[in-house]
């Protein structure tokens, strides 16, 4: 029997579609690939045809996908909000920086003035 139970083959995925998962073959033996790319077909005329028959609100697209897009427009915010607050702190550790070495040159200055007046 030819088995392809070695990792490094090549992996033989069927794409499914929406609510229809992928249909892995890559280890399962060729001579049922046919049967089951016919089955996953159909599978998947199937579930069109029962989404059809369902109220639009009820459908896949305007549930479980408008919910993915939800979370995604959330994660999106979510980095942009990272990323402004990360910019912040570094204009703000930049701010501080720049005074405290300010601070130093004023220090020098006064000393050198003592110095001199001395």
């Amino acid at each position: 029997m030819d088995f392809n139970i070695n990792n490094s083959e090549k992996t033989y995925i069927i794409p499914g579609f929406q609510g229809v998962m992928d249909l892995d073959l890559t280890r399962v033996h060729k001579k049922h690939h046919a049967d089951l790319i016919k089955q996953h077909i159909k599978d998947i005329g199937d579930y069109k045809l029962e989404q059809a028959k369902m109220k639009p609100r009820l459908r896949y697209e305007n549930t479980i996908l408008k919910a993915m897009l939800i979370h995604k427009l959330d994660e999106d915010a979510s980095k942009m909000r990272a990323a402004q607050e990360k910019e912040r702190v570094a204009k703000r550790d930049k701010d501080c920086y720049d005074r405290y070495c300010r601070s130093l040159i004023l220090k020098e200055v006064d000393d050198i003035n003592k110095n001199i007046s001395r």
